[in-house]
């Protein structure tokens, strides 16, 4: 375990200089660790597999953590050993004025946090015996970390340049297990990885109560930065499992569990009060929090016997927070810069092999999720100025391309594949991808904004869910049966209460984009065979822009109120049987796009009647609502398309 406290502090304290006032506090991984394997009590050949195994993978022994862990277990009668590594690392990086006057007369103020933590864990567990061989390898990993940048209580911040609040977090961790059992009479493996990168990576100014605020007074640009980022193409989890078992009975399982969430945020919070100072200004308010996240799960098994079994499960799940926002504050600056985003990435990969003279058994299962929880807001109490722009927007899975926002392709991606052959074989594959973001961009009831230009405000998501199974199976009784499901769902919602005054337009839109895309394929050949294949495609979002009843907006130019939709579901399903004497199967394949999309003024829930929505627009008042098809490769211009074939080489079927 590793539980750090690292802290750059002024508190209680009244400081003045004409120089930069920097605040920094840093916990980084160390120098690469070279030669890491060489003291592992492991064969030489093992050590020569694992480095073949992962080469080319984004493994890299660079780490906090460097754990390392083997056994080997070998016996002409029984043969167990289990090997076990469990790692964790809570530390907490802070820079932070509390309670305090700062002041800058000719330069900055800055406080910022870096956190690059790593966990890298290699675990090799080996058995082989003439009579039985037991073999287990677990490996369980948790960054639970605290990154702040903060300016609290009754505090007093004043700068000739400007002011910057950032806190970033770059964590990973790297798991691979290895499980080989090898006995003339029995040999049973299992491996289990579980890894969790849950860490908290805020940036903000919040006071104490009404009669202790936090003041900013003067800045150039004040920024308010949260980053959770993945390193360069690399995920921040990333988990391997490999399996082998061979015995007369040959058993196999594995689990890959890896999990990116936690929170990023970037705010100012309640009490705080931001150029109202006399002769002071503040340029630029500019907060932003951003998320960068991927989660990989992947297990590669064998089972090889007279009679084997292997089952093996995969789960990659992205679920973090991630908000941008002001609370119950009094803010005035010449504009204002509010953005919550998101790129996340889920993989769950599992390939099985089961070989067998008698009965062969393969079971296969995969699991990707993306679920992000995404909020942009002004909130109740807040009171905003700006001479120029109040903008606030919330992103998922989109980047910036040529100045234009685009998907940016990501999203669940979850694949499972079965094979095997014996005199009796059934294989099995099944996979379940779920991208389903929930983003919302808004203004409070309660909140008072005030723009010299325009305030827009906008939330765009794309949701991207793929799975994909394939089953093949070999023997004189043979079935295979592949199952996939692929949701694309979330909401996406942009809408705006309070009181509202513009000088030129005000625009509220959602935009959501749901593609899902399952797959099937299901083969064997036997004298009886029996062959299934089943998918499942669901595109149901929700997109919705409105004006809250009993809101105030008044705008100079032009009130706009959109909400747009572009939904895909693609469900295909094929069987095959070469070879047979009876065959039995079936293939089915099921789309289903069930968008709901809303554009209103008064409340979603009351879309006929608006008496209380006070809308004052000097030129066009625009309200709607906009289905678009979209296309996923290979399929036409329809929001739902779906395909089942099968065929047969059987003598009766």
């Amino acid at each position: 375990d590793i539980d750090n406290t690292v802290e750059a502090l002024i508190e209680g304290s009244s400081v003045t200089t004409a120089e930069r006032v920097e605040l920094t506090a840093s916990d980084k991984k160390p120098a690469d660790l070279e030669k890491y394997l060489e003291d592992m009590m492991l064969p030489q050949w093992v050590k020569d597999e694992l480095n073949d195994s992962l080469s080319g993978t984004p493994f890299d022994p660079t780490a906090n953590i460097l754990s390392c862990t083997g056994s080997l277990a070998a016996s002409a009668g029984l043969a167990a050993n289990a090997v076990i590594s469990e790692n964790d690392i809570h530390n907490i990086v802070r820079a932070k004025i509390a309670d305090s006057q700062v002041t800058s007369t000719g330069a900055d103020v800055i406080l910022e946090t870096q956190s690059d933590a790593r966990i890298v864990t290699l675990s090799a567990g080996v058995g082989l015996a003439a009579g039985g061989a037991l073999n287990a390898c677990k490996s369980f990993n948790d960054i639970g970390n605290t990154i702040e940048s903060v300016i609290s209580g009754e505090s007093e911040v004043s700068a000739a340049g400007n002011i910057e609040i950032k806190a970033l977090d770059e964590s990973q961790i790297d798991s691979v297990a290895l499980s080989l059992a090898a006995a003339l009479v029995a040999g049973v493996g299992a491996t289990e990885i579980k890894s969790t990168v849950a860490n908290n990576t805020h940036a903000y100014i919040a006071g104490t109560s009404a009669d202790k605020k936090a003041k900013i007074l003067k800045a150039g640009q004040l920024f308010l930065e949260a980053q959770s980022l993945k390193p360069i193409n690399k995920p921040t989890v990333n988990a391997l499992s490999l399996g082998a078992t061979a015995g007369l009975v040959a058993k196999g399982a594995s689990i890959v569990d890896s999990t990116v969430g936690g929170s990023t945020k970037a705010y100012v919070g309640d009490f705080v009060e931001l150029g109202k100072a006399a002769g002071s200004t503040v340029d630029v308010l500019k907060i932003d929090a951003l998320f960068e996240g991927e989660a990989v799960s992947e297990s590669r098994a064998l089972a090889v016997g007279i009679g084997s079994d292997s089952e093996n499960k995969a789960i990659a799940l992205v679920n973090p927070v991630v908000q941008a926002y002001i609370g119950n504050a009094d803010i005035t600056a010449q504009d204002i810069f509010i953005t919550s985003q998101t790129a996340a990435q889920a993989e769950a990969d599992v390939l099985g092999l089961s070989i067998g003279i008698g009965g062969v058994e393969g079971k296969m299962i995969s699991e990707a999720t993306v679920s992000p929880t995404i909020d942009t807001y002004i909130g109740s109490g807040a009171r905003v100025t700006a001479g120029g722009d109040i903008i606030l927007q919330s992103l998922h899975n989109f980047a910036e391309v040529n100045a234009q926002l685009t998907p940016n392709g990501q999203g669940a991606r979850a694949n499972s594949d079965s094979s095997g052959g014996g005199i009796a074989s059934k294989q099995g594959a099944h996979a379940k991808a779920i991208a389903a973001a929930d983003v919302e961009t808004y203004v409070a009831d309660g909140a008072t904004l005030s723009a010299g230009e325009n305030v827009r405000i906008k939330s765009l998501a794309y949701n991207d869910a793929v799975g994909k199974a394939e089953a093949f199976s070999v023997g004189a009784v043979a079935k295979g049966e592949s199952k996939a499901t692929a949701t694309a769902s979330g909401t996406t919602s942009a809408h705006m209460g309070g009181t509202v005054t513009a000088d030129l337009a005000v625009d509220i839109s959602a935009f959501g984009q749901s593609m899902a895309d399952a797959r099937a394929k299901a083969a064997d050949g036997g004298l009886l065979s029996g062959s299934g294949s089943d998918t499942t495609a669901t595109a149901s979002p929700e997109v919705e822009a409105y004006i809250h009843n009993n809101a105030d907006v008044d705008a100079g130019t032009d009130v706009l109120v959109a909400a747009i939709g572009k939904v895909h579901s693609r469900a295909e399903s094929s069987g095959t049987s070469p070879i047979g004497g009876v065959k039995v199967g079936t293939s089915t394949a099921r789309a289903n796009s069930a968008p709901v999309i809303s554009a209103s003024i008064g409340g979603i829930t009351n879309r006929d009647d608006y008496p209380d929505a006070g809308i004052q627009a000097d030129q066009d008042l625009k309200v709607k609502a906009l289905l678009i098809p979209t296309r996923i490769e290979g399929t036409s211009d329809y929001n739902a398309w779906a395909r089942s074939t099968s065929s047969s080489g059987s003598l009766l079927g």
